[in-house]
C-alpha cells in the first residue's frame, strides 16, 4: 500500500494511502482512529472485488498533520479536507464512491451536503438517530443519567465519611436505599431509551448497584 500527501484547503498537509486498481472508493475512518483501521479488513475485501481504495488520515489523526492551534479545526474542516482530497485525485462527479465509519460516516454526510457527488455513499457505524436531526437532547439525557449515578454514590460516600458511625448509617439505610433505587431505575430508563440497548441499561444499573454494595456493606 502506497502512502501519499496532499494539502488541505487551508494549507495543512494531510496523508492518504492507496491500494488496488479499478473504480475509486474513498473510505473514511472513525474518531481517534486512522486509515490503519481499514487497511487489512475492508480495504483488502474491496481490492479483491476490483476496486481502487483510497484511505485518508483525518487531520489530527494517523500520519496527517496535527496542528496545535485551535484555529486549524474550524467547523466542517474534515469535510473540507475530504473535498480537497477528491479534487486532488481529479475525480469527477459519479466517477467514485465514498464510504465512512463512525465519525467518517458523518463526514460522508457533510461532504454530500457540501456538494460531493459520488456514485454511491456508505454511512456505517452510526444509526439513523445519530445522523438525522439534532442530538443535543440525547446527550443531555445521558448526562442526566450519569449525574444521577454520581449523586447516588456521592450521598453514600458522604454518609460514610461524615457520620463515622455504622449504627447511624444503618438507620439511614432504608431511605438511602429507596433513593438509590429511584435513581437507578430512572438512570437505567434513560440509558435504555437513548441507546435502545437493554444490555447497556443493565450494565449501567449493575455498576451503580456494585458501588452501593461496596460502600454500604463494608461499613455496616
Amino acid at each position: 500500500m502506497e502512502g501519499f500527501r496532499f494539502v488541505g484547503r487551508d494549507g495543512v498537509e494531510l496523508a492518504f494511502y492507496e491500494t488496488g486498481t479499478g473504480r475509486p472508493l474513498i473510505l473514511l475512518h472513525g474518531f481517534m482512529g486512522s486509515s490503519t483501521q481499514m487497511r487489512d479488513g475492508w480495504a483488502r475485501m474491496f481490492v479483491e472485488q476490483g476496486r481502487r481504495v483510497v484511505l485518508p488520515d483525518f487531520r489530527g489523526h494517523g500520519d496527517s498533520a496535527k496542528p496545535h492551534d485551535p484555529a486549524a479545526y474550524p467547523p466542517d474542516v474534515l469535510a473540507d479536507d475530504g473535498l480537497a482530497l477528491v479534487e486532488h485525485l481529479g475525480l469527477s462527479d459519479g466517477d467514485y464512491d465514498l464510504g465512512g465509519y463512525s465519525l467518517g460516516a458523518r463526514i460522508v454526510l457533510r461532504m454530500l451536503v457540501r456538494g460531493a457527488k459520488p456514485g454511491r455513499a456508505i454511512v456505517a457505524g452510526q444509526g439513523l438517530t445519530k445522523v438525522s436531526g439534532p442530538q443535543g437532547e440525547a446527550n443531555r439525557r445521558l448526562l442526566t443519567a450519569l449525574l444521577l449515578r454520581a449523586v447516588a454514590w456521592g450521598g453514600l460516600v458522604a454518609g460514610v465519611f461524615f457520620l463515622h458511625s455504622g449504627e447511624v448509617l444503618l438507620v439511614l439505610l432504608a431511605p438511602s436505599f429507596f433513593l438509590f433505587c429511584v435513581f437507578q431505575i430512572w438512570g437505567m430508563k434513560i440509558v435504555r431509551e437513548v441507546t435502545a440497548s437493554p444490555a447497556a441499561a443493565a450494565l449501567f444499573g449493575a455498576i451503580l448497584l456494585a458501588g452501593f454494595c461496596l460502600v454500604v456493606f463494608p461499613t455496616t
